[in-house]
């Protein structure tokens, strides 16, 4: 009896046992499992916007309550993002992509706390070295380049493309005739007090966006510019494009691009002893200059269409280099900056320094059949170069491809450069 006894009380012991040792090995799996869990996806952390992924120092526009409904004013919105990025020190302000895209219909601030900025949003001010910031704003789709902004007479193009994340512009800005004025423009980077070029910013980056400035059909040409970081330092421009809000010279309008009153730029890159500047696969369209740009300079693909003056060089104290370069229907392919524009001189040294790999282009300027050339005519290619001062010393290659290796090439003073032509016909 009392062996059956201790053989049952040891039988119960053992089956606890067992029962406990289970609870502890399923308490550590379960453990495990949520740890594992807990590394792919992190719990928020406290002031984390949401559809941030997780890092407080990347912000959806949309957490700041942009619509990109193509209707709604995201201008405080999108400005909102930006400063929230530079109070914690930095970051991407991320742009998720809407079909319709981001309007900015406020009026141009003219000054921040002071400081000159002229933009619908801007990037603030930093106060070396006590609130450096880095500072990216990014889209998520992959831009889509410009169609045939070529625009020869008889060209539809059925409205503009909704396929790239955009930054479109619906307030006109006011015309500015003198050339030396600060543009107006949908971004800025507020001017600061560093060095000659009045530096504000530094550390700045453009990635993945299309920013469309205001024209009033009545006139036919642009009275505000894209971006201007002629005030930001280390700036990197790439997969963007810089354009009007409207196709010019088709039959869509059944009006084309007029000579302009105002000064105008799709892009302005830092203007003063700045340096690691590059540009990669940017486009520019329907301004008087395409690209203002000024030293240490590195870009690989730069395609402008429809401006007065493709690409405007100044400050190359430095050497700056481009590696190739699309022009179509551009009056002036590459020029030097003669005159104070947009708030910069000429430099004070005589010479400024650029290579250029190779130049694609085609004229449009009059031919057999079409003596007064393509529409816009204002855009028929008068000059390759223009440099009356023979202020830049480098060189370049060109090619013509439309008429098919034409020899037209027009230069303009630039005695200093050596100027070549990619292929010459064996006769």
């Amino acid at each position: 009896m009392n062996c059956l006894f201790t053989v049952k009380s040891d039988a119960n012991l053992l089956s606890w046992g067992l029962l406990a040792v289970a609870c502890i090995l399923g308490a550590l799996c379960l453990s495990c499992a949520s740890r594992r869990a807990g590394e792919s996806s992190p719990a928020p952390r406290p002031g984390v916007p949401p559809g941030s992924g997780g890092s407080a120092h990347r912000v959806s526009v949309m957490d700041f309550g942009a619509r990109g409904d193509g209707r709604t004013d995201d201008t405080a919105a999108i400005q909102a993002a930006i400063n929230h990025i530079a109070k914690i020190g930095g970051g991407v302000v991320f742009f998720p992509f809407t079909r319709e895209g981001y309007i900015l219909g406020s009026p141009a601030v003219e000054t921040v706390d002071g400081r000159a900025a002229k933009s619908q949003i801007y990037i603030p001010k930093q106060n070396y070295p006590d609130t450096m910031f880095n500072i990216s704003l990014e889209g998520e789709m992959p831009v889509k380049h410009f169609d045939a902004y070529i625009l020869r007479p008889g060209v539809r193009l059925n409205g503009l493309s909704k396929c790239n994340t955009r930054l479109i512009s619906t307030w006109e800005a006011p015309e500015q005739t003198d050339p030396a004025l600060r543009p107006y423009s949908l971004l800025s980077a507020v001017e600061g007090d560093w060095h000659r070029g009045k530096l504000g910013a530094a550390m700045v980056s453009i990635k993945n966006l299309e920013f469309r400035a205001f024209m009033n059909p009545e006139k036919m040409y642009p009275t505000g510019s894209c971006v201007n970081l002629q005030n930001a330092s280390r700036c990197i421009v790439q997969d963007s494009c810089f354009a009007l809000d409207k196709n010019v010279g088709d039959l869509e309008l059944g009006l084309e691009l007029q000579p302009t009153k105002s000064y105008t730029a799709g892009l302005i890159m830092p203007g003063d002893q700045s340096d690691t500047q590059m540009l990669r696969n940017v486009s520019a369209q329907g301004f008087r200059y395409g690209f203002v740009l000024g030293e240490m300079l590195v870009a690989d693909y730069l395609s402008v269409t429809n401006c007065d003056e493709a690409i405007m060089v100044h400050g190359f104290t430095e050497l700056s280099h481009i590696q190739f370069v699309v022009s179509m229907n551009n009056r002036i392919i590459v020029s030097a900056m003669r005159q104070p524009t947009f708030g910069m001189v000429p430099p004070p040294r005589k010479f400024m320094h650029v290579s250029i790999g190779l130049i694609n282009f085609e004229h449009c300027r009059g031919e057999k059949g079409n003596p007064e050339g393509s529409k816009p005519r204002i855009c028929n290619t008068q000059y390759g170069v223009y440099d009356p001062d023979n202020r830049i010393r480098g060189r370049l290659q060109w090619y013509c491809g439309w008429p098919p290796n034409d020899a037209f090439f027009p230069v303009e003073g630039g005695k200093n450069m050596d100027i070549s032509r990619f292929y010459t016909p064996r006769e």
